[in-house]
């Protein structure tokens, strides 16, 4: 149940002038697009398909270092390989804005940080 008078308390911090929202890329999965443990399984997945040790990736992944193992993983790639597994992982071409972000623009925030690859926000602000 929601308490009332936070949500009050949200919705005049969300009127400040200068008020960032920080986003994750929980919000482009509404979209389509992998997490990013999801995007680090499939770099596993990739990398074996490919003759490629995983060890190191998979550690991390178990860690939950995602962007140290993104980097192990990445680094053992040839230039053509990254050109193949960004155009296979990020169907970001295909990806619309869905309606969490739509919810986020209306909010009236203007100010946002992200983590995310894709331009989602963007497009949500163009459209909302």
């Amino acid at each position: 149940m929601l308490d009332e008078k936070k949500v009050k308390n949200l919705a005049r911090v969300l009127r400040i002038e200068g008020c960032i929202l920080f986003i994750g890329s929980g919000i482009s999965m509404w979209s389509g697009l992998p997490s990013w443990s999801g995007l680090i399984s499939m770099l596993i997945e990739y990398m074996e398909s490919h003759g490629h040790k995983t060890d190191s990736v998979k550690k991390e992944l178990k860690n939950g270092d995602l962007l140290q193992a993104a980097s192990y993983g990445i680094d053992k790639l040839s230039v053509e390989e990254k050109i193949e597994f960004y155009r296979n992982a990020f169907n970001v071409k295909d990806a619309k804005p869905s309606v969490i972000h739509e919810k986020i623009v209306r909010l009236g925030v203007t100010n946002y940080i992200t983590t995310n690859y894709d331009k989602l926000i963007e497009k949500s602000l163009d459209k909302w």
